[in-house]
């Protein structure tokens, strides 16, 4: 609790210096980060205009999977993309020594001293879409369901961590990671804007097995809208999410651990 009202208070120092000194470069930040899913959106719109809809998924459909894979995205984003994207920088110039000698968790460390202050507009946007598309579908609401989405939505972002630490943490063995940093966490992320069934089976594998961030929106998303559709029980569909994420952090986390062991710094 003491780390988290540490973390609190940090956001609210950066955010006042932010709005002080570069109360311009922050609204532009804002503006945007948040352009890009209003954009996809109506692009979307569009298209279905002419198709109807994609693998039996309509425009509301898609607006709920959309966001609910992009809702996870905008926190591990504000929470530790800064960190783990900036890590190959600290490590190539030595920088990251000062990491190491402090009383505290590198790790934690460095997600206390960083905050991507853009995804905040674009959260507010994503949850706006999330309770437009929910009010849409007609779908339940109650503490039950209010429990598992939020489970839902914490294991998503765990997951995209996951892939954030570990991509970032290969730049103890690498000296440029940002191509595979640059794929995994975003190319291959934006696969799951759509339908997986629209998919090849070798991508449906990548995104069920390898880089599972179909286990983000998808799984649940089709537990939640089309039950009927699938093989995967309907309640591993909704609580298959938060297991593997918090399984794929700690993997990740022991990833950075090892970096750390190896790391070796430049010096002065």
């Amino acid at each position: 609790m003491q780390g988290i009202r540490l973390y609190m208070r940090f956001i609210g120092v950066y955010l006042k210096s932010k709005i002080e000194y570069d109360h311009i470069f922050v609204f532009m930040d804002l503006v945007l980060n948040s352009v890009w899913p209003v954009v996809n959106m109506v692009l979307l719109w569009i298209m279905l205009q002419r198709f109807g809809n994609l693998a039996g998924w309509d425009f509301d459909h898609l607006l709920f999977l959309y966001n609910l894979g992009y809702l996870p995205f905008l926190i591990s984003g504000m929470i530790i993309w800064n960190p783990t994207k900036d890590l190959q920088e600290l490590v190539r110039t030595g920088h990251f020594d000062s990491y190491l000698t402090r009383p505290l968790n590198p790790l934690a460390h460095l997600i206390m001293r960083q905050f991507s202050h853009g995804h905040l507009f674009g959260l507010v946007l994503s949850i706006g879409m999330l309770v437009y598309s929910v009010n849409r579908l007609d779908l339940p609401v109650n503490a039950g369901s209010a429990v598992v989405f939020l489970s839902i939505v914490a294991g998503g972002a765990l997951i995209y961590g996951a892939f954030m630490l570990f991509c970032g943490s290969l730049s103890f063995w690498f000296i440029k990671s940002e191509s595979v940093y640059e794929l995994v966490v975003y190319e291959i992320r934006s696969l799951i804007e759509f339908p997986l069934p629209i998919y090849n089976k070798v991508v449906q594998a990548v995104l069920l097995f390898f880089v599972p961030y179909a286990f983000i929106n998808f799984i649940p998303a089709q537990g939640i809208l089309f039950p009927d559709r699938s093989a995967w029980p309907p309640a591993l569909q909704l609580t298959a999410t938060p297991i593997l994420g918090a399984v794929l952090f700690a993997l990740a986390f022991a990833f950075f651990r090892i970096g750390i062991d190896r790391y070796q710094s430049t010096g002065n």
